[in-house]
């Protein structure tokens, strides 16, 4: 589906879902999830680069900061949480 291989390609790991379930939270599992030490490991998969982008934060930055950033992006990993908070 990617198109091209994992180690040629870009990922942003976005844990803001986390935040929003209740057995999960900011703690231990969204830094699990960031590093890659957890049960599903998508951040350790040979990407030629990985990014994290919280999207709590972007308010607060200029869209000139992130905008190119995510365009240039070719996967976002997202992993459990609470899907109505990441849309919120």
């Amino acid at each position: 589906m990617l198109g091209k291989p994992i180690a040629d390609s870009n990922a942003l790991c976005i844990p803001t879902a986390m935040y929003g379930h209740p057995w999960v939270g900011p703690g231990v599992k969204a830094w699990q999830f960031i590093t890659g030490n957890s049960e599903n490991p998508m951040v350790d998969l040979g990407w030629k680069s990985v990014g994290v982008l919280e999207l709590t934060a972007l308010p607060s930055i200029d869209k000139e900061r992130w905008v190119p950033l995510v365009r240039e992006t070719d996967v976002l990993l997202v992993a459990g949480g609470d899907s109505l908070y990441l849309c919120h």
